[in-house]
């Protein structure tokens, strides 16, 4: 049940780590590194080359919020990874070279099953607006909640295309391919030329 503003907020889905798994990815194949701080290389120590996370044994990306984000990002392993029974992130369910291991748990619930209605719209309608009236830290960027970024980019996107990189390209062809799609046919189905 979605709040009555245009904004609702009714689900958050992000990473527990700094930067997601598929940022790393993207930078990987443009040939970029990554801001310090986000890697460490498979001995624990500091590093900007994404590569560490597609090489043997693995790098990993650091985790939001120190030791809060850490604790918050293994209950999530627990929670997705045993509660899913698709096992968690470790060396030895990792059986494919360049695959990440991506379990989800999904906990659903009605809010009218908890509270008034009404209630419920109106406090979601009046902590939004509260925590979006917040002066902004760079005041050239409004103060945001979930899914604001989501739907911005939904807008560009919509009216742009969505920009993929040669290299991430290429491996897009080739999962078609591999699955009996001729390039042709995955450009046509892609909408490409």
């Amino acid at each position: 049940m979605p709040a009555t503003g245009a904004n609702p907020v009714t689900q958050l889905d992000m990473a527990t780590s700094t930067v997601a798994h598929g940022k790393v990815r993207v930078a990987k194949n443009k040939g970029e590194r990554m801001a310090p701080g986000i890697l460490i290389d498979n001995r624990g120590r500091p590093t900007t080359d994404p590569n560490v996370m597609f090489e043997r044994p693995m790098g990993a990306i650091l985790p939001i919020g120190e030791h809060k984000g850490y604790g918050m990002a293994l209950m999530s392993e627990m929670m997705a990874g045993v509660l899913s029974g698709g096992q968690t992130c470790r060396p030895e369910t990792d059986h494919e070279q360049d695959t990440i291991l991506n379990n989800m748990l999904s906990i659903v619930f009605d809010p009218a099953r908890l509270v008034e209605p009404g209630f419920y719209n109106a406090e979601m309608d009046a902590t939004i607006a509260h925590v979006k009236a917040s002066p902004p830290a760079d005041p050239a960027l409004p103060v945001l909640v979930p899914g604001d970024p989501e739907r911005t980019t939904h807008a560009e996107r919509s009216q742009g295309g969505i920009p993929v990189d040669d290299e991430t390209w290429r491996e897009l062809e080739a999962a078609a391919v591999s699955v009996g799609i001729e390039v042709a046919e995955f450009r046509r189905m892609a909408g490409v030329n």
